[in-house]
């Protein structure tokens, strides 16, 4: 579910100022979307496998989202990154 591809992109576009990297990792961070309407998803092949009680995955996403936020100012990545943290709530309940 997780890796450090969109924080990768956050750090280029602070390097290098060039938009394609931001754009870049708002559009990856769009499949966020279906993870946060079928809850924490650990593989999609032939079905769907939740996440075995782990929040390593979710940290790279609540991060990318985060740091997206800081620099965008965009709402909807700081509630997305809440709604992912909720998540723990429910691996660690």
């Amino acid at each position: 579910m997780g890796s450090r591809q969109g924080e990768a992109l956050i750090e280029a576009y602070k390097i290098t100022k060039n938009k394609n990297y931001l754009k870049a990792v708002e559009k990856y961070v769009k499949f966020y979307d279906l993870l946060l309407s079928i809850g924490p998803v650990y593989e999609i092949k032939d079905y769907i496998k939740r996440y075995p009680y782990l929040s390593y995955g979710l940290e790279t996403i609540i991060s990318t989202l985060s740091k997206l936020y800081e620099i965008t100012q965009k709402d909807i990545y700081a509630i997305k990154a809440y709604l992912f943290g909720s998540f723990l709530l429910e691996i660690i309940s």
